[in-house]
């Protein structure tokens, strides 16, 4: 999610089945800043994490790592 006048972004991830959802903060969307947002978000879970699909719009940085 990008801000109002792209100012920040919020790295966003979320369990379709039981909705649970995980949100960090972030000051910019290049690619290395959310791909560490999303490491930290998911360090807790990691024993309950199997994949990660990302949905990527035109208005996110590359996300293929």
């Amino acid at each position: 999610m990008i801000g109002k006048n792209h100012q920040g972004a919020l790295v966003t991830i979320v369990d379709r089945v039981s909705k649970f959802a995980l949100i960090k903060k972030v000051n910019s969307k290049h690619a290395e800043v959310v791909t560490e947002a999303t490491i930290t978000l998911l360090q807790s879970y990691l024993d309950k994490t199997l994949t990660i699909t990302a949905v990527v719009a035109k208005s996110l940085p590359d996300m293929r790592k």
